[in-house]
């Protein structure tokens, strides 16, 4: 278990991309773990109305999509569904990210005195296929969202969605 009382969903700091963001409640030390999250692994198929996978314009696609994270190349997606973590925007024009994402570490002492069946992350299942991890039950996967440096109380969180959302953001605004 992991307490958030350090953030708290809020307006954005610019009031764009959907008017609200995650903020810190309190100071928040570069390198400590802001929030952990787990992750539902999904198919990219089974977002799509054909089937495919494909973004192609025009075709059905489940909004899902716009919150889970993936490589373009790759058939898996993991979507977090953490407390407060759908707050987290990508950083307006003249900021930068402050946060990062990273697999979770048992070693961060969240989890001691727990027994490997009690917890929830499972890194061996970053060895398997897209489709095997997409279709194993019972087992899960945790991403930490780490400050990049210090975060001040009632400053936003942001994470680099990175340049494919980016450019997908712009040509959608344009």
């Amino acid at each position: 278990f992991i307490c958030v009382d350090n953030i708290r969903a809020g307006p954005t700091s610019d009031g764009s991309i959907g008017g609200m963001g995650l903020r810190a409640t309190r100071q928040i030390s570069g390198g400590d773990i802001i929030t952990s999250s787990p992750v539902v692994p999904i198919h990219r198929r089974e977002l799509f109305g054909d089937g495919t996978g494909s973004t192609v314009q025009g075709q059905p696609y489940q909004l899902l999509l716009n919150y889970a994270f993936g490589h373009e190349d790759s058939d898996l997606l993991l979507l977090p569904y953490g407390p407060l973590t759908g707050y987290i925007n990508h950083p307006p024009p003249g900021k930068k990210a402050n946060a990062m994402i990273r697999w979770h570490s048992l070693d961060e002492g969240v989890h001691v005195g727990l027994s490997r069946r009690q917890q929830y992350h499972h890194s061996e299942l970053l060895e398997l296929s897209a489709d095997e991890v997409a279709h194993t039950h019972g087992k899960g996967l945790m991403i930490d969202y780490v400050a990049l440096g210090d975060i001040a109380d009632g400053d936003e969180i942001f994470i680099d969605y990175g340049d494919s959302w980016h450019n997908a953001w712009d040509s959608h605004v344009r």
